[in-house]
């Protein structure tokens, strides 16, 4: 995962860390559904941190 630059820290602090409780949150509705999105979930977050 790339890392944010210096100035963006404090921006992306709080974001990351939305980011990481929907894709908990997220990651264990997927895995009750027994469906495997979190291939996509992970491409977006990815495309999101980008």
């Amino acid at each position: 995962m790339l890392l944010p630059q210096p100035r963006d820290t404090l921006n992306c602090k709080s974001g990351a860390e939305v980011l990481i409780l929907l894709e908990v949150s997220l990651a264990q509705m997927l895995v009750q559904l027994n469906t495997p999105a979190l291939v996509v979930l992970q491409s977006e977050v990815l495309l999101q941190v980008r």
